[in-house]
């Protein structure tokens, strides 16, 4: 039984694979085989005009056949150069989607070269458009990256999780402000499944992502402080920062050298981290045990 799903599913990616090459192929064969059956009917007919043309009906059909049959090498590859007019080249269209979803202004930064899953064709029945997709990010007004990955039948955008970070991040600064905490430090909110946290571009923005993300599925979410000097005034900070956006965090307090410091910003401000998606694009950072001076969580 599956091995005749298997053959028909073989067939019809073949098709959709490399129809720009089996669709003239086949109308060749049928030209041919007219033309052959009309001189056929002719009483004196011309022998080798029709052994010529039997010649070559029959190597075009074995070259279909073959190519048909080895869809599954070929396929994918080619493939990936045909849909390229149907991802590539469509900033402004995701542009509008983002700023109709978001409600906000966004600017294209970036995009990659179309990525080709591993495994394209292998699976039995897929869709091979959602084998091929082109990562594209956008800015909003605050810089907050909208990394946007774009199929032909189906995408989807990590802006909220991206932004949900950003706020978070950027209240912890302002109460810092707000209470003249002067010690200086450097907040990071990571969160290992953020490379799940995705919705879908066509979709509806969350009402309250910010709360739905620091969620028990996500309870790995934490906060990092990063500081030079240890004080209980940190502490103090660290604790009533966050009753003040009343959330939950695990907390980790790390006080490192200047170099240390100046390495850990370095990372987290870099284009791999602003740009990408974490325990995708990039890991988590990891302080040098040399550096670092004394951690905490509470």
């Amino acid at each position: 039984m599956w091995l005749l799903v298997g053959f028909f599913d073989t067939i019809i990616k073949a098709f959709q694979y490399g129809y720009v090459i089996l669709v003239p192929m086949i109308l060749i064969i049928i030209f041919y085989s007219n033309k052959k059956s009309k001189i056929k009917n002719i009483s004196n007919h011309d022998t080798s005009e029709l052994m010529r043309l039997s010649n070559i009906v029959n190597a075009l059909i074995i070259i279909v056949v073959l190519l048909v049959f080895t869809s599954r090498i070929w396929g994918p590859p080619l493939y990936k150069h045909i849909i390229a007019f149907s991802i590539a080249n469509q900033e402004s269209e995701i542009e509008e989607k983002l700023e109709k979803k978001y409600n906000r202004n966004f600017t294209f930064v970036s995009k990659d070269d179309i990525i080709m899953e591993p495994d394209s064709g292998n699976g039995v029945g897929q869709d091979i458009n959602n084998d091929y997709s082109i990562i594209y990010r956008f800015a909003d007004d605050d810089g907050v990256i909208a990394i946007v990955e774009y199929k032909k039948n189906s995408s989807f955008d990590h802006y909220e999780s991206k932004r949900s970070k950003y706020e978070i991040e950027k209240s912890i600064y302002d109460y810092a402000l707000q209470t003249g905490f002067n010690n200086e430090f450097y907040v990071f909110l990571t969160s290992p499944y953020e490379s799940i946290t995705y919705s879908r571009l066509d979709g509806e923005k969350s009402d309250n992502f910010i709360l739905s993300f620091i969620s028990e599925e996500r309870n790995l979410d934490c906060i990092e402080f990063i500081l030079t000097n240890q004080s209980e005034e940190n502490k103090t900070f660290i604790k009533s920062a966050l009753k003040s956006i009343h959330m939950h965090f695990d907390v980790y307090e790390y006080i490192v050298t200047e170099k240390e410091y100046k390495r850990a910003i370095n990372f987290y401000e870099s284009s791999e981290v602003k740009n990408g998606i974490e325990r995708k694009d990039y890991d988590t950072f990891y302080f040098n045990e040399d550096e670092e001076i004394y951690s905490t969580n509470y």
